[in-house]
């Protein structure tokens, strides 16, 4: 009497068929769509005003070009233009945008 291996049956693929049908009715009784859950969100949350929303543009921006102009500058690359050192620029522009707004909307809500 020789055992014989079934390739296709290995234990990770071997199936328990009470437990997948429990692990199925347990999925069908959730409500909630499949995926990553993530935490709601209050209702009464405030918004980002709309100067933050450009002071985070802008600074976006500036940090491309600030990534930028380091990248090139460790490759060898010694004159860099004018207009990509002042893109860089707008990183702390943007934040000083930023800043500004979030104190002035904190001063507005009390």
């Amino acid at each position: 009497m020789a055992l014989v291996a079934d390739s296709a049956a290995t234990p990770e693929t071997a199936v328990d068929p009470p437990a997948a049908a429990a692990r199925q009715s347990a999925k069908s009784a959730d409500p909630r769509p499949p995926g990553v859950r993530t935490l709601r969100r209050w209702p009464n949350r405030r918004k980002a005003s709309p100067l933050t929303k450009i002071g985070m543009a802008v600074f976006a921006v500036g940090l491309v070009a600030l990534i930028a102009d380091v990248v090139l500058f460790a490759s060898g690359t010694r004159h860099l233009p004018l207009w990509l050192n002042l893109t860089a620029a707008l990183a702390v522009i943007g934040l000083a945008i930023g800043l500004t707004a979030t104190v002035l909307d904190a001063r507005h809500s009390d």
